[in-house]
């Protein structure tokens, strides 16, 4: 849906920018047996022209940096009380994932790199844990419980700084 809007923007902006570039090739034609008078009017057109390309450019690049700003605000993290979604006692850190997911594999490389216990349960395999995901929120995978945080989704900074606070 981004993408059909801002090719419609693309189009919407860019149509007087391409009227502007066939009103300036009609100019050139003539050139040759015009007076000199003609040379600054395609200056002004060349200037019209590139003033239409940078609103273009400033105007995309605004809309796309205006659609990453609600990501900057978003805490990595949810504290709350998770004791219920640990399968027993002994467990630290749970991950809920399925097989397929790369971000569940990148979860699981990085606990075993780091020799960090964990309980890995998958939520198409396991009924338990799909109700216990869903509890959670669900949305989609993985999701990482380390003591009192919820993490959602692969994300090193919160995954080491939640290990610190075990």
């Amino acid at each position: 849906m981004k993408k059909i809007a801002l090719f419609l923007f693309a189009v919407g902006v860019s149509a007087p920018i391409l009227q502007e570039l066939l009103e300036s090739a009609s100019y050139v034609g003539r050139l040759r047996s015009s007076t000199p008078l003609i040379l600054p009017m395609m200056q002004k057109k060349m200037k019209t022209i590139a003033m239409y390309g940078l609103i273009l450019v400033a105007g995309l690049g605004s809309g796309y940096g205006l659609s990453l700003l609600p990501g900057l605000f978003k805490s990595t993290y949810t504290e709350g009380n998770y004791a219920a979604y640990f399968p027993n006692a002994q467990a630290k850190v749970v991950l809920y994932g399925t097989d397929w997911c790369g971000y569940c594999a990148k979860t699981r490389a990085y606990f075993k790199e780091n020799k960090i216990e964990f309980v890995d349960l998958d939520i198409e395999k396991s009924p338990a844990a799909k109700k216990a995901h869903e509890e959670l929120g669900g949305g989609g995978v993985p999701v990482v419980l380390i003591g009192n945080r919820k993490i959602q989704g692969f994300n090193t900074g919160a995954l080491e700084a939640a290990l610190k606070k075990i």
